[in-house]
Formats: C-alpha cells, sequence, structure tokens
C-alpha cells in the first residue's frame, strides 16, 4: 500500500486542505486533514505521555508507599497489643489481689473462729468459779456487765443473693454455751464481695468478741479483787486477836509439795486460766481462815442484851476489896438465861469448881479453852462434844458470886486472856 500526499491548490478563491491518501494498489482512502485532526491527534500524543509518566512515576515510588503503609499497620498493630498486653496484666493484678484478699479475709475467720473457740472454752472454767464465788460468799459483781446468752451471726452476700454465716454462738451466760457456726475456709465465697464488706463483717466480728472478752476479764478481776480483800479481812481477824499466827499455821506459804511431773499443756495456759488458778488459790484460803476462824470462841455468850457488868484485868475483889485480877467477863443476866458455847469444842470439865460454882470448861482447837461459871444448871456432860451456839447451861449465882451473872474466860495453853480480843473481832 502506498501513501500519495498532494497539496490541494486554491481554486477561486477557496483554501484546500492536505488529504492523506491511503492505497493498497486497488483501491485508496483519503483522509482530509483538517485543524481539528490535528488538535484530537496532539491532544491524544500528549495524553498518552502523560500517562506514560504518570505510570512510571506511580511504578517508581509505588514501592516506597507501601513499605510506609506497611510500617504504619505494623505501628498500629504494636500499639494494640501493647495496650491488651496491659489489659490482661490489669486483669491478672485484680484477680491476685482478690485471691489475697480472700486469702487474708479467710485467714482472719479462722483466727475470729480460734479466739471464739477459745472464750467459749473460757466459759465453762468462769461458769464454775463463779459458782464456787458464790458458795463462799463472794458477791457476783455489779459494776460490770452481767454474763449474758448473746448470738452473733453477721452475714455476707455475693451477687446471686446467696449469703455466708460468718459467726453463730453463745456466749458468757447461765445456760449452755452452744458450738460456734463459722463456716470453713472453702465455704466462704468472696469473689463478688467487696472489700470493703469484708472488712467491714471481719471488724464486727472482731469488736463482738473484745467485747465478751472483755465482759469475761471483767467478771474475773472483781471476783479476783473481791477474793483477795475477803481473805485479808478474815486475816486480820487474828491480828485484831493478836493471836501467834504459827500456831494456826498462818504464817505458811502453803500446805502444797510433790514431785515434778510437767504437763504437756502448760505452755499453752492462758492468762484467764491463770487468773481463775488465781481466784481459786483466794478461795482455798478463804475456807481455811473460816474454817479456823468457826474453831475460836468469837461469838458472844449471851445475848446482846445482857451487858458486862466486871471487865477483865486487875479490880477491887466484890468480898476481900482488895486490887486483885479478874481472869475473865462477867455477864449480869437473869437466873435462868441460856449459856451458849462460844465456838465448837470437846467438855473437858462440867461440874463443882470451887469459886466458879457450877463450871463448864469446854476445848477448842490450837490450845484454845472457854469457861462458863457462876451457872445454876449444867446441860452438857464430860466428854461430849459441843457445837458453836450450843446451850451448856443456864445463868446462876453459885459459888464465889455476889449476884445472877455469867463468869466467862478464854484461855491459850491454860493462861487467861481478855475475851474481848475474841468477841470484837469480827
Amino acid at each position: 500500500m502506498s501513501l500519495d500526499v498532494a497539496a490541494s491548490q486554491a481554486l477561486g478563491g477557496r483554501r484546500q486542505f492536505p488529504k492523506l491518501i491511503l492505497t493498497n494498489g486497488q483501491s485508496y482512502r483519503s483522509i482530509t486533514v483538517t485543524p481539528l485532526l490535528i488538535a484530537f491527534v496532539s491532544v491524544l500524543i500528549i495524553g498518552i505521555l502523560v500517562w506514560c509518566i504518570g505510570l512510571s512515576g506511580f511504578i517508581y515510588f509505588r514501592d516506597d508507599v507501601v513499605r510506609t503503609l506497611i510500617h504504619k499497620q505494623a505501628i498500629t498493630v504494636e500499639r494494640y497489643e501493647d495496650k491488651i498486653t496491659a489489659l490482661r496484666l490489669q486483669v491478672d493484678s485484680i484477680r491476685s489481689r482478690q485471691f489475697i484478699n480472700q486469702d487474708s479475709f479467710s485467714g482472719a475467720i479462722e483466727d475470729l473462729r480460734t479466739r471464739q473457740e477459745e472464750i467459749e472454752s473460757n466459759q465453762s472454767e468462769i461458769l464454775g468459779v463463779v459458782q464456787r464465788a458464790k458458795e463462799a460468799g463472794i458477791r457476783r459483781p455489779t459494776d460490770t456487765a452481767p454474763l449474758t446468752t448473746g448470738s452473733l451471726a453477721p452475714t455476707v452476700e455475693d451477687r446471686s443473693g446467696s449469703s455466708v454465716t460468718l459467726a453463730s454462738h453463745r456466749l458468757v451466760g447461765d445456760s449452755p454455751v452452744s458450738r460456734p457456726a463459722i463456716p470453713p475456709r472453702e465455704a466462704l465465697v468472696f469473689a463478688d464481695t467487696p472489700d470493703t464488706t469484708l472488712t467491714r463483717v471481719a471488724r464486727q466480728i472482731d469488736e463482738e468478741l473484745r467485747g465478751f472478752a472483755n465482759n469475761q476479764s471483767n467478771v474475773l478481776n472483781s471476783i479476783e479483787t473481791e477474793s483477795a480483800s475477803k481473805a485479808a479481812e478474815l486475816r486480820s481477824v487474828f491480828d485484831r486477836i493478836k493471836l501467834d499466827k504459827k500456831r494456826f499455821g498462818l504464817d505458811l506459804p502453803s500446805a502444797v509439795g510433790g514431785p515434778f511431773i510437767p504437763v504437756k499443756d502448760a505452755g499453752k495456759m492462758t492468762e484467764v486460766s491463770l487468773q481463775i488458778a488465781r481466784i481459786d488459790q483466794n478461795l482455798a484460803v478463804i475456807d481455811d481462815l473460816r474454817t479456823t476462824i468457826a474453831s475460836l470462841p468469837i461469838r458472844r455468850p449471851l445475848p446482846e442484851a445482857y451487858p458486862t457488868s466486871s471487865g477483865f484485868g486487875t479490880r477491887l475483889d466484890p468480898f476481900l476489896k482488895r486490887r486483885a485480877f479478874h481472869a475473865g467477863l462477867d455477864f449480869r443476866a437473869p437466873i435462868g438465861t441460856k449459856v451458849h458455847v462460844t465456838a465448837a469444842g470437846v467438855v473437858t470439865k462440867a461440874g463443882w469448881h470451887g469459886g466458879y460454882g457450877r463450871m463448864v470448861e469446854v476445848r477448842h482447837r490450837n490450845g484454845l479453852t472457854t469457861r462458863y461459871g457462876h451457872l445454876s444448871r449444867i446441860s452438857v456432860t464430860v466428854g461430849q462434844s459441843v457445837s458453836q451456839g450450843q446451850v451448856v447451861g443456864l445463868v446462876g449465882s453459885t459459888g464465889r458470886s455476889t449476884g445472877p451473872h455469867l463468869h466467862y474466860e478464854t484461855r491459850i495453853d491454860d493462861e487467861a486472856v481478855n475475851p474481848i480480843r475474841f468477841l470484837t473481832a469480827l
């Protein structure tokens, strides 16, 4: 195919445009090259050039863009992974604190249960010592809170609505003490319970137990103080009578002994047990002192209505009108008034004895004797055992007497001592 290009000539003033003739030897085709066609082809060529340049730039910069995007994406992923890791650490920390709090609270509950069991164990001992003190005449303290039976049953509720009883007991009273109902450690469920609730409940239980323990301590302190005071009061009787304490064994520290046999639980004795032991020792001393005092002639042989008419010591003899020693007390009373023995003992004399007239002598413990003279009638016999307050005879005026009265003597190892020391001892 050949291309013939012929320039058009201007004919009759008309402009001719170039033509492109396309031929293959047999036929041809012409294309007129107009300005519009030229403009179109130019724009097309420029567009293709721009596209090629842009494509080349894109291909050149594409790798950097991709690398930048990948880097940014990697940074974003890393940040999210860091956040996720931090959240996981926070969750683990929260769970660890929950477990620690649960273990700590469970340990506190175990400690409270131990304290509660100790209080209840002490309670039986305290009730025993209170009863023994009552029998010994030690009044029950009124300035402290009374021993009352109470209950303690705080609960912790979880979010499911169930509750766990932390404690339930009966403490300090005259009724039997029930077994505490603090649940075992594995029964405590605290995963959904706020720490503040656990702390409040534990504090409440602790305060309740402290209150019961203080109540027990106050009662024991009162009984110990009262028993020690009572023992000291009874000891003072011997000081007022001016008796030799060795005679009654009161100067001895104790009458105990025996081989040393260690006790396995000796190291576990609590302050309550030690205090109860001290109280029991005081009560034993009180019992011994009362037994000893009961053997002393400290009661009047006649009622208070009958006064003394002559005292103990030097006086004018009613018959000779000279100074003489009077070995007892004279009680003015009508004939026939009952005469009571002033302490338990055994009758050693009962009959007529010179200036005493009809006289009864009673031997008491530790070398003490009493005499009852000028009786009109004797109501006992020699060798008879008499108890304190028993009638031994009737007032009279027999023997060396100026009128109806009772001549009363107290003797230590047969030596006359002033009966007033005994009669005013209590």
